[in-house]
């Protein structure tokens, strides 16, 4: 979770938005200036980027409300509290709800999806709620209850909400995310990546979501489909990434290597068959020693007839062996359309491992520990690297410019050298 360490935002317009884990406030600020438009102070921190629809700001805060602001002026429009009441507690020395929101919040078609709390045996609340009025549509308030969910990882709501034409997911933190009924509120199951995977980052493309950060120190990205729930394995198990970004064709990642794209369709391919060539592998090599020993039976004995069926059977298994090894080395090396070390990335990114990507057009963004970098998205020729202070760890492309947030609180605009103040 990287929520404490920066400051997230969303760009409408000439207008950028994000909220403060520190003092507290949502600001909205010019992007071709910085100059701030206004601030507006919640009784927590607001630690994922606001939502922007219809005119109005939406965001949630450790004060255990959702808020609704006019995004034009910062004022209120509305505020909703899931949790049934405020009592607060002490949440890294500061005073925090006890049902805090520390999930993004998910606009679909005039319906705000948000999940609040992070104790499940203090109660957890998934709402979806009338983005225009705050009307609640419906609450389920049980799903702390599912006890036996600790053999998932618990629900601890944390990340951002996603969903699939049916169902909400709520990342969950240590585990894999919840399902939901998008309809009707009603739990449906926890996915499961088969071991100890768990994180708040998730993604969905298409039909399929993707899921995890880690598995027992391995970066790792767990692939379901987005419909039933249903494990569909690590995909991309030969390329450990940090974060991905997808389209229909392509799968750009950061991984503790450097950046790749890799082909989609050709990964299936190599995913699905490679197995299966290993397993005929081991067969082969199994069978060859048999036929060695028979070979080696009938030169000892003198079995000219032995000897010659053992000869052509022993060719022939090589020659498979041989054939296994060059299609396992085709089906692997289609996966990849390019591959950009970290070492020829520079050296400002020799020492700092790669983090968040952004794709904008055909050009590729990605941050690291004191850079960010632009790429050529088709052929991964690099266009450009720019030094900033800290670790970058999220981006925004709005307005024909880049948003990098880092560890440090800052926030730069990048942009062409031609490009319009």
């Amino acid at each position: 979770m990287h929520t404490d360490r920066d400051y997230p935002v969303v760009v409408a317009g000439r207008t950028l938005f994000f909220g403060n884990n520190v003092d507290n406030h949502v600001y909205a600020i010019d992007t071709r200036t910085a100059e701030e438009r206004w601030r507006f102070a919640a009784d927590g921190s607001i630690r994922f980027a606001p939502v922007v629809h219809g005119g109005r700001l939406f965001f949630g805060s450790d004060d255990g409300h959702v808020y609704c602001l006019d995004a034009s002026d910062g004022s209120l429009v509305w505020k909703y509290r899931a949790g049934p009441s405020g009592e607060r507690v002490i949440g890294n020395s500061r005073m925090i709800s006890l049902w805090p929101v520390r999930t993004g919040l998910l606009m679909e078609g005039g319906t705000l999806y948000l999940a609040a709390g992070i104790f499940p045996y203090e109660g957890l609340y998934v709402a979806a709620l009338e983005a225009k009025t705050g009307r609640e549509i419906w609450l389920n308030d049980t799903s702390g209850d599912q006890a036996w969910g600790h053999q998932y990882g618990g629900m601890a709501p944390q990340g951002y909400l996603v969903a699939s034409a049916d169902n909400l997911y709520v990342p969950t933190g240590r585990g894999m995310p919840a399902a939901f009924d998008k309809r009707t509120g009603k739990f449906k199951k926890f996915l499961h990546a088969g071991g100890k995977v768990g994180g708040a980052w998730v993604q969905m493309a298409g039909d399929e979501l993707y899921a995890g950060n880690d598995n027992q120190g391995a970066d790792t990205k767990i692939t379901f489909d987005a419909t039933s729930g249903a494990n569909r394995g690590d995909q991309f198990a030969s390329f450990p990434s940090i974060d991905m970004v997808m389209t229909e064709e392509v799968a750009y990642l950061a991984t503790q290597k450097g950046l790749y794209a890799i082909d989609r369709a050709a990964n299936a391919k190599a995913t699905a068959d490679v197995p299966k060539l290993n397993k005929e592998e081991t067969a082969m090599v199994k069978s060859i020693a048999e036929i060695r020993d028979r070979h080696k039976a009938a030169a000892k004995a003198g079995n000219a007839d032995d000897l010659a069926k053992a000869t052509t059977e022993l060719n022939q298994a090589t020659g498979r062996l041989t054939v296994i090894s060059k299609e396992k080395e085709a089906l692997n090396a289609a996966r990849v359309k390019w591959f950009m070390a970290r070492e020829q990335l520079g050296p400002l990114a020799v020492v700092g491992e790669l983090g968040p990507m952004a794709l904008a057009g055909q050009t590729l963004f990605a941050g690291g520990n004191g850079y960010t970098v632009s790429l050529d998205a088709k052929t991964g020729r690099l266009i450009s690297i720019y030094g900033v202070n800290g670790t970058v760890m999220s981006l925004a492309v709005a307005d024909e410019r880049l948003f990098v947030s880092t560890n440090l609180g800052e926030i730069h605009c990048l942009g062409a050298e031609d490009a319009p103040p």
